[in-house]
């Protein structure tokens, strides 16, 4: 369970990476199965891509298409997941994603067998498995805390930060080698079976087991709404909680950088073809999310306030260097200034995290950590949807998409700053605050 340290008590030494996953057996347990799950994930894409083009000819808007309904389901599914991470076995739920997933992704050799459905079967699929993995996020990070101590809980999601960066880089330059050279089919094969690999792990775990009240389950109880409105009273009556759970929302105000990188490499910095410039930009980016919570780990050490502001930091930070994107003619400026801003939107992104599982108590996690994902991933949607309207229309030109986002990014920052200052939030944060 949770262990916190005494106020008065000399705070606990942080571990390092390599410390954390030979002393919590059950974290590297967790560890491992979102590891191999995920790089899964990342060299399936472009196999499913591919599938399209073989399909269809591979239009935009198809593509296009694959990549809304992949997103879309952790904002939709968002509230009734974290009920369900809040009511049932956390380590289960993963458990029956992963299996949902292996049975999906086996659907996806059925496409070929009906030409005339594909884009449909390929779509409906996609969606579905995002909605398993809907699931599976939000009691990932409620049950992270139950799993090491306070103090490791930074060091913690700081690795899973930069395992996500390694993954990113690694599995989208797999997916391309591994498409070309054994095709779709075998791509989707080694994704289906990562799934298994992620499950086998997760069911060796050893995760606490968590008391949960009982009551009588009418109607309301049975379809999770009790459980929905009790969270959300639980959000509004906690001003600390409900601040922290808006910065991720702040920072998906710029959610469509990657599109926008995507447009800078195609279009005005083709380094070695399109193709490769786009891999280039992608790496750069995926490297200052990995450097960013490696900076700010020790420095923060176990300090909620400290975090806070670190989170702000990283918001200006991210805002100001979006915008010198667009403000740069070339190549390697750019590229300095993409590693720089996403230092600073992954020290945002990993430490409110951290700050909200050392606020949230244990019933509320899923519920809590579902509705910051859910707002999130919508923001991310709608960020994408109309920075693609802005550059089609003729709106905004290219260079001036990351000016817009990073105004956008910094205002939130100053925004979180001024609201910080409310009476309700003066004062340090602290483990499980009342406030």
């Amino acid at each position: 369970m949770r262990r916190m340290k005494n106020r008065g008590q000399p705070e606990a030494e942080t571990p390092g990476y390599i410390e954390i996953l030979r002393r919590y057996p059950a974290y590297r347990h967790m560890y491992l199965a979102r590891l191999i799950s995920m790089l899964g994930d990342w060299i399936s894409l472009i196999a499913l891509f591919e599938l399209l083009r073989e399909v269809t000819g591979g239009n935009a808007k198809t593509l296009g298409a694959l990549i809304i309904v992949k997103m879309l389901p952790p904002g939709l599914m968002g509230p009734f997941a974290g009920v369900v991470a809040d009511r049932f076995s956390r380590k289960t739920i993963m458990i029956v994603s992963d299996l949902a997933r292996f049975v999906l992704v086996l659907g996806y050799f059925l496409v070929p067998l009906f030409p005339n459905a594909a884009v449909p079967m390929v779509l409906t699929i996609a969606f579905t498995q995002a909605c398993a993995s809907a699931f599976f996020d939000p009691s990932r990070t409620a049950l992270l805390p139950s799993l090491v101590p306070v103090e490791a809980l930074a060091t913690a999601n700081a690795l899973g930060a930069v395992t996500w960066s390694i993954t990113y880089t690694l599995g989208s330059l797999l997916g391309g080698v591994l498409t070309w050279a054994v095709g779709w089919q075998g791509v989707l094969v080694i994704d289906a079976l990562s799934f298994l690999v992620s499950a086998f792990f997760l069911f060796g775990m050893q995760a606490p087991v968590r008391e949960r009240k009982k009551s009588k389950l009418g109607l309301l109880g049975f379809l999770g709404i009790t459980d929905l409105i009790e969270g959300f009273r639980f959000i509004k009556g906690h001003p600390r909680i409900t601040y922290t759970i808006f910065l991720k929302t702040g920072l998906m105000l710029g959610g469509s950088m990657m599109l926008v990188l995507t447009l800078f490499a195609q279009r005005l910095y083709p380094v070695g073809g399109p193709q490769m410039a786009v891999g280039i930009f992608m790496a750069v980016r995926a490297l200052g999310t990995a450097v960013g919570p490696i900076l700010c780990r020790r420095w923060i050490g176990n300090d909620l306030e400290r975090s806070r502001k670190v989170v702000l930091g990283g918001l200006l930070l991210a805002g100001v260097f979006y915008a010198l994107v667009g403000l740069s003619d070339q190549v390697a400026p750019v590229l300095i200034f993409v590693f720089v801003s996403h230092l600073g939107s992954s020290v945002a992104w990993v430490f409110s995290t951290v700050i909200l599982q050392r606020l949230v108590p244990d019933e509320y996690a899923g519920r809590v950590f579902a509705a910051e994902l859910a707002m999130a991933t919508l923001m991310v949607s709608l960020s994408n949807d109309l920075t693609g309207r802005a550059e089609v229309s003729g709106l905004l030109a290219v260079k001036e998409l990351p000016i817009a986002l990073g105004v956008l990014v910094f205002s939130a920052g100053l925004f979180f700053m001024v609201w910080g200052q409310r009476p309700k939030l003066r004062g340090k944060f602290r483990d499980k605050s009342p406030a």
